[in-house]
C-alpha cells in the first residue's frame, strides 16, 4: 500500500516444504513491503514526469514546425510522423471535411505509414464507406472514437473486414476543430498489438489535433 491505496502484491512461495511464518518473519516482510511501496511509487512518479516532459516536447516541436514552414503538406507529414512515434502506432491519417453537411465528402490530406509495405486505406474497396463512417461518427459527436479491438468492435462488417485484412488491430480517431466546427479528423492505427487506449493517450491525441 501507498497512502492507503493498493499498488501491488508481493508473494512468497515455499515449494520444497511446508512453512509456517513466525511473527519476526511477518514483521520483516512488512518492512520490506513498506520500502517497496515507496520505491514503486517513486518509479511511477518518475515515469509520469518523463511522459509529461516528452509530451510537452512533442507539442513544442509541432508548434515550431507550424510557425517555421509554409508548406502545408510538409507540416501535416511532420505531425503524422511525430504522432506515430509518440503513440507507438504504425499508421496515421489526417483527413478534412470540405462540406460540413455531407459525411461522404472526405479528403485524405496525409497518410503516414511507418513501413512502406503497409496497406494504404486509399486502396481499399470500401474506402469511401469507411471514410464516411469515421466522418459521421466524429462530426456528429465531436468526440474521440476509440476502438481497442477491431475484431470485437461494434462496427459494421465492412469496417472490421477491411481493417482486419490490412492487419490493423486497434484504432483511434479524434476531431480536428476550428472554432465551433469540425474541420477534419486524425486517425491512428495500431498493427503490432491490440491497444486499450488510455485517458493519457486520448488527451495527447486531442492536444495534437488542436494544433493541426
Amino acid at each position: 500500500f501507498y497512502e492507503n491505496g493498493l499498488i501491488g502484491v508481493l508473494g512468497l512461495h515455499y515449494i520444497n516444504s511446508e512453512h509456517k511464518s513466525n511473527e519476526d518473519e511477518i514483521n520483516l516482510l512488512k518492512m520490506v513491503v513498506n520500502q517497496l511501496s515507496i520505491a514503486m511509487y517513486q518509479a511511477e512518479l518518475y515515469e509520469k514526469t518523463q511522459r509529461q516532459a516528452q509530451r510537452e516536447s512533442l507539442l513544442r516541436r509541432i508548434t515550431e514546425k507550424i510557425r517555421s514552414s509554409l508548406d502545408v503538406n510538409d507540416i501535416l507529414f511532420f505531425i503524422c510522423e511525430e504522432t506515430s512515434k509518440a503513440l507507438d502506432v504504425q499508421r496515421v491519417v489526417i483527413a478534412s471535411f470540405p462540406d460540413q453537411n455531407d459525411c461522404d465528402t472526405t479528403i485524405i490530406r496525409q497518410e503516414y505509414k511507418l513501413f512502406e509495405e503497409l496497406s494504404s486505406i486509399l486502396n481499399q474497396e470500401d474506402f469511401s464507406k469507411i471514410s464516411s463512417y469515421w466522418t459521421c461518427g466524429i462530426m456528429k459527436s465531436g468526440k474521440i472514437l476509440a476502438i481497442d479491438d477491431v475484431e470485437r468492435s461494434d462496427t459494421p462488417d465492412y469496417f472490421k473486414k477491411t481493417y482486419m485484412q490490412m492487419g490493423v488491430k486497434s484504432l483511434i480517431g479524434t476531431p480536428i476543430k476550428k472554432e465551433n466546427s469540425v474541420w477534419g479528423n486524425l486517425v491512428l492505427s495500431s498493427y503490432n498489438q491490440k491497444r486499450e487506449w488510455t485517458d493519457e493517450d486520448k488527451v495527447l491525441l486531442q492536444e495534437i489535433a488542436d494544433l493541426s
